[in-house]
């Protein structure tokens, strides 16, 4: 078979325990109002680790994705949109190392998006079903519900650090309110958190149409991946 490698797997792979890793990455972001699921298993063993280079054409990737068009919501949560307009689907694929690599970087960047925007949808539910209990939303993330709050935005709301954190990932505004989470932009060299006496209400249709385009993406990444295995993979 030849000294099988890529550009997109050296850019990834140093060692077995990478590969490992974005398995189990593919494995740990679960769409459950999407209607696709997908399942990866790989045959490698701790035995095999000091022999890694010498074995990769060996190492097989099995990916199972199934896809179902959501009836309904499923809790008065709605449906991921995908932008999978195809009728259900099965695929089951055995990939090389190269040929896994070919898509993992944006199959995992891909399903991580979908996966909070999902936890979006859940939590703008659990907001509207805890409204009468403030008293609650006042000691815990509202996000997760388990942590206590440890970080207060300009508007005064507060979050625990690791909800928020993946909050910013994608928005400027707070989940709550949605006045500004920053004086600069996210990602400018000014970017901080605004102060309490200083802070802008973001344009909500400004913000919907930067996710409505964030989601586009996603959604050709994902698309893509979908393509790859269906037409490229025998």
């Amino acid at each position: 078979m030849g000294n099988q490698t890529s550009d997109k797997m050296k850019a990834r792979v140093r060692g077995q325990q990478d590969v490992v890793e974005d398995v189990r990455k593919v494995n740990e972001n679960v769409l459950p109002s999407s209607g696709l699921t997908i399942t990866a298993t790989c045959n490698l063993t701790d035995k095999a680790q000091m022999f890694f280079w010498r074995l990769k054409n060996k190492v097989t990737i099995n990916l199972t994705l199934n896809f179902e068009k959501p009836k309904e919501e499923a809790k008065g949560i709605p449906a991921l949109n995908l932008g999978l307009d195809s009728e259900d689907f099965t695929i089951v694929k055995s990939l090389s190392l190269v040929q896994f690599y070919e898509i993992a970087e944006e199959l995992i960047i891909a399903l991580k998006y979908f996966k909070l925007r999902q936890k979006e949808s859940e939590m703008i539910q659990r907001l509207t079903d805890l409204e009468e209990f403030n008293q609650e939303i006042d000691k815990h993330c509202v996000i997760c519900l388990e942590n206590p709050n440890d970080i207060v935005l300009a508007c005064t709301h507060a979050y625990c650090d690791k909800c928020i954190k993946e909050w910013r990932m994608y928005h400027r505004s707070c989940p709550l309110c949605r006045h500004s989470i920053y004086q600069g932009s996210p990602g400018s060299p000014d970017e901080r958190l605004a102060d309490h006496n200083k802070y802008e209400i973001i344009n909500i249709e400004e913000e919907l149409e930067a996710e409505a385009q964030n989601d586009k993406i996603m959604q050709e990444k994902l698309a893509k991946c979908i393509d790859y295995l269906r037409n490229e993979i025998s």
